[in-house]
């Protein structure tokens, strides 16, 4: 999602069937893009970092994996605390034990997002112009992550938008984008701005990532979210004028 597939490729001596030493290649993918990957990817990633503890695109694709289990980490968790408003027969008992639930899962989320921006900041030290890492850590920011070292509150709900939207116009401002990411930054910029109330710039930045025809492209995603804001935006605007007609009868 963040970084360019890559390649790497390593050698190791094993021996045949007769008994005789071989040099044997090995090569490693990255493919951390489906769900059904991330395991295989995990160790893929830890295999290479063993063998090249510098080697960035398998530190990007670590701290990627910890993002998108926070992305599944914070998704539960909105679930409960919707259960929590929504759901007024639940017992006291459920209550608590939705509550407790709601307290490991941020837990998790925090846990889950500091080791992902540990893994960017580390790409970071080593070329501070990573533009995968920049946006790695934005939007680990925009998933609540807090940057503390206590558990209990690495993560927030809801998230500090303010600071998540400065990081991503940071990013917008010295350019940091590639091919690769650039119609993530689209629509997590976009996700932003929506979360703040700010539709009209959200739905501008939606519109510039479905336009987009690239690898990992959101744009589907994008052109959906955009579409649904622009309703959203007419129905407020009939609200308005139905609401202006009863008070002018009155």
């Amino acid at each position: 999602m963040l970084s360019e597939p890559f390649k790497y490729i390593y050698f190791k001596k094993t021996k045949d069937s007769e008994g005789k030493e071989r040099i044997r290649t090995y090569t490693l993918l990255s493919y951390e893009t489906h769900k059904r990957n991330l395991r295989e990817a995990r160790d893929l990633y830890a295999k290479v970092l063993t063998m090249d503890p510098a080697n960035p695109q398998a530190m990007l694709g670590m701290g990627n994996i910890s993002l998108m289990a926070g992305m599944t980490l914070r998704t539960k968790g909105q679930v409960i605390r919707v259960r929590l408003v929504i759901e007024d027969k639940l017992s006291d008992r459920d209550k608590k034990i939705l509550r407790k639930r709601k307290l490991l899962l941020d837990r998790r989320l925090g846990n889950s997002l500091a080791a992902a921006a540990r893994k960017f900041n580390a790409v970071l030290n080593l070329n501070p112009r990573n533009a995968s890492a920049h946006l790695g850590k934005a939007m680990a920011v925009a998933l609540g992550l807090v940057g503390s070292d206590d558990d209990d509150t690495r993560a927030t709900d809801p998230p500090d938008w303010k600071r998540a939207e400065s990081m991503f116009a940071e990013i917008d401002d010295n350019d940091l984008h590639t091919p690769y990411n650039r119609s993530v930054f689209y629509v997590w910029y976009g996700f932003v701005f929506e979360q703040m109330g700010r539709s009209t710039s959200a739905r501008t930045l939606y519109a510039r990532a479905s336009q987009l025809e690239e690898p990992y492209n959101w744009g589907a995603w994008a052109m959906e979210r955009e579409e649904d804001l622009y309703l959203e935006e007419i129905l407020e605007a009939e609200k308005a004028q139905a609401r202006e007609k009863e008070e002018g009868k009155k």
